[in-house]
C-alpha cells in the first residue's frame, strides 16, 4: 500500500508507461525486471547487485531513499551520502537544469553503461517530478488503513464525515486541486439547521 501511494504520485511523460501501471505489470509477472535488465545488457552479477533495491518493490523503485541507496552502492555509482541527497533533491523537485549533469555523473561513475542505462531508465527517470520518501508515504498508508477500519466498523461516522466534505464542496470533481471548503455551510446542510457566525462586536466573555 505504501509503495502504491508513492507510485500513484508519479506521472509518465507522453507515450511512456505510468510507474503505477508498470508496478502492476511487474507484480503480475515476477522476475520480469530481471529479464529486462538482461536484455539491456546487464550481467547476472549486476542483476544480483540490483536485487536488494528492486525485489522489495517488484522491480519498480518507488522511494527517494531507494534512489539514494542505489546511487550510493559501491558497485553502481558510489555516490557519497551528500551527493546522493543532492541527487534526491534534483529528481524529486525535477530541477531540469541540473538533470543532464546528474545523469552524466551517474553514467561516468557506473562501471558499465548498460547498468547505468537500466538504473536511469527504471529507478531514476520515473521518479522525476514528485517522488515520495518512505517516511511520507508510510504515514499516508496508515491513514488509508484507518479509513478502511472506520468505513468497515464505524460506517455512520465515516459517511457523515464524507458528506461534510462533499457538501462543503471540498472536493470538486472538475477541479480536484481547487479546494474550497466552507465549514459553516457544510455543517448547516448536514444538521439541517442554521449556523450563525460569531460576531466579535457582540461577543462577551463569561467566566465561572
Amino acid at each position: 500500500m505504501s509503495i502504491c501511494n508513492a507510485l500513484m504520485r508519479l506521472m509518465a511523460e507522453k507515450g511512456e508507461q505510468r510507474p503505477l501501471d508498470r508496478y502492476k505489470e511487474m507484480r503480475d509477472h515476477p522476475g520480469q525486471w530481471k529479464q529486462e535488465a538482461a536484455q539491456m545488457g546487464c550481467s547476472d552479477k549486476e542483476i544480483a547487485i540490483l536485487e536488494p533495491y528492486y525485489e522489495e518493490c517488484s522491480g519498480v523503485p518507488a522511494y527517494q531513499e531507494t534512489l539514494m541507496e542505489i546511487l550510493m552502492d559501491k558497485n553502481i555509482s558510489h555516490f557519497t551520502l551528500t551527493e546522493a541527497n543532492s541527487a534526491r533533491k534534483v529528481v524529486a523537485k525535477k530541477q531540469m537544469s541540473k538533470i543532464p549533469e546528474l545523469k552524466k555523473k551517474i553514467f561516468d561513475n557506473c562501471p558499465h553503461q548498460e547498468l547505468a542505462e537500466f538504473v536511469w531508465r527504471t529507478a531514476i527517470h520515473p521518479q522525476l517530478g514528485y517522488s515520495f520518501s518512505v517516511c511520507h508515504s508510510l504515514p499516508y498508508s496508515f491513514v488509508g488503513v484507518q479509513t478502511i477500519i472506520l468505513g468497515k466498523f464505524f460506517p455512520a461516522i465515516f459517511w457523515n464525515t464524507a458528506n461534510l466534505i462533499i457538501d462543503s464542496q471540498g472536493l470538486d470533481l472538475m477541479e480536484i486541486n481547487n479546494f474550497s471548503v466552507s465549514a459553516s455551510t457544510s455543517t448547516a446542510t448536514f444538521l439541517r439547521s442554521t449556523v450563525v457566525l460569531v460576531s466579535l462586536n457582540n461577543f462577551k466573555l463569561i467566566s465561572s
